[in-house]
Formats: structure tokens, sequence, C-alpha cells
């Protein structure tokens, strides 16, 4: 009954995603969230925590009850940075644009479904993700992926400086694009680790980007390229070119032995 009345709620204010606040995997992702230290970005000495908002208005409110005090709310806004915060749409969006998922052999998952929209995205990644608990690597995982994303996002640019106009598009499909030519194998504990990408592969992201951007506004018939992108077909036919990109810099960029050990 539940994914009925998510379903119902796709296209409504109130939606999927605030029906599904109460879910035991929020409240646990919730509880990690609130007590698992970032490590500090390089030049800083200050942890910070990535503040998962699991129902609205709460990192607002949180802030509101950490204290009264300027000196109380700066310390708030330095351990919780507000571009730190993220929502259950937007955890959707960076989980589900790395890596694709079939369910049988239907495809259900993918960055054609990450650009038809918050919650369309939100519903597939509810019905497909959490048949387990998230634990401190799941978390850590994800916060990683989200540095992905946030950051091919600074990289792709904002006019009159970006690759293009296509950011919601391209993003999504060059880090699934990425995600499925290195098989997966992008050491995401690196990035934990380090809090940022090493900037051979922001320039990497950057290359992909251009090259994706470039041939959906090529091959989508009748320059319809947002109703393309909506469609498997075009993630299929963008996961089986190469582009004639070479991934071999990114070598420091995936995983080892250590890695896959942590993961055991």
């Amino acid at each position: 009954m539940g994914r009925i009345a998510e379903y119902a709620n796709t296209q409504n204010r109130v939606s999927a995603s605030d029906l599904s606040s109460n879910r035991e995997n929020h409240v646990l992702i919730e509880k990690l969230s609130r007590t698992i230290w970032a490590p500090p970005i390089s030049g800083e000495t200050t942890q910070t925590r990535w503040f998962f908002e699991r129902s609205r208005g709460q990192y607002k409110n949180e802030r509101i009850r950490f204290g009264i005090t300027p000196s109380k709310r700066k310390q708030f806004d330095k351990q919780n940075p507000r571009s730190q915060m993220f929502t259950k749409e937007s955890l959707a969006k960076y989980i589900n644009s790395y890596e694709e998922f079939y369910n049988g052999k239907k495809l259900v998952i993918g960055p054609h479904i990450v650009v038809r929209g918050s919650q369309k995205n939100y519903a597939q990644f509810l019905n497909y993700n959490f048949s387990f608990k998230p634990d401190n690597i799941w978390f850590e995982d994800a916060i990683a992926k989200a540095i992905l994303f946030s950051t091919a996002e600074k990289v792709y640019g904002v006019k009159p400086n970006s690759i293009g106009d296509m950011r919601y598009i391209t993003v999504p499909y060059s880090l699934a694009w990425l995600g499925f030519k290195l098989d997966y194998k992008l050491d995401l504990y690196k990035i934990w680790k380090q809090q940022s990408l090493r900037d051979t592969l922001k320039t990497k992201l950057h290359e992909v980007m251009s090259k994706i951007e470039d041939y959906i506004k090529t091959k989508a018939p009748g320059s319809l390229y947002g109703e393309w992108a909506k469609k498997e077909e075009c993630w299929n036919a963008i996961k089986n070119e190469g582009f004639n990109i070479d991934l071999v810099s990114l070598k420091a960029d995936v995983e080892n032995k250590s890695s896959e050990k942590r993961k055991k």
C-alpha cells in the first residue's frame, strides 16, 4: 500500500519523499549522519558532519536548538556546513547517478531515470536501493558519491563559462558512464578520506562531460535533448560509446587492495 501511495503522490507537493520520512532506513541514515565525522579537508583542522535532512526543515530546527548565541550558531555552522546538508531526493540523485541497476532483465535505475525529475527518481530509489540496512561503510560511500556529483556540477560550470546548457542531463550521464567504464571500482573510500577529488579526476570529468553533452546534442532526434535523455535507449547508446577517452590516468583513483580490504 505504501508503494502505491508513493507513486500516486509523485506529482504532488506532499510527495513520495514526505510520505517515506519515517522508514527505518531513513532513520538509520539520520543516526549515521549525526554520529559520523568526516575527515577535515586539506588545510583545515575541523571535522565536519554531512547532515541528512530526513524531514523538511530539520537542519534549520537543529541549528536553532543548538544555541541562540552567535558563537553557538557559528560553531554549528562550522561543524555542519550548509553545503553538506542533503535531502532524501538529493541522496537518491547521487546514488542513482553512479550505478545502474537491473531488476531481473529490466533496467530500473540509470541516469535516464535521474533526468526524469527528483520525485520519479526518488520513487525508483526507494523501491530498489533499500533491501539492506545502511551501515557506516554505506554512508561513507554515499557521501563520496555526493562529493563526486557536486564536484562534477562545479566542473561543468555556470554560464558564460559552462560546458553548455544541459547540466541536469550531462552530470548524471557522465558519472554513470564513468562508473560503468571503470566497472564501479572508483575508490570511494579515498574520496571520503580526502573529502574531495584529485585534480586528474576533475580534468577527466570535464572531458567526459564535454563529449557526452556534444553526443546527446548531435544524436537526439529533432533536438529534443531532454526528452531523449529520459529514455533508456539514450543511456544504452551512451554506455556503448568510448568517445576516444583514455581512462589510464585514473589508475590512482581506482580501488586497490587496502580499499577492498576495508569493505570486507
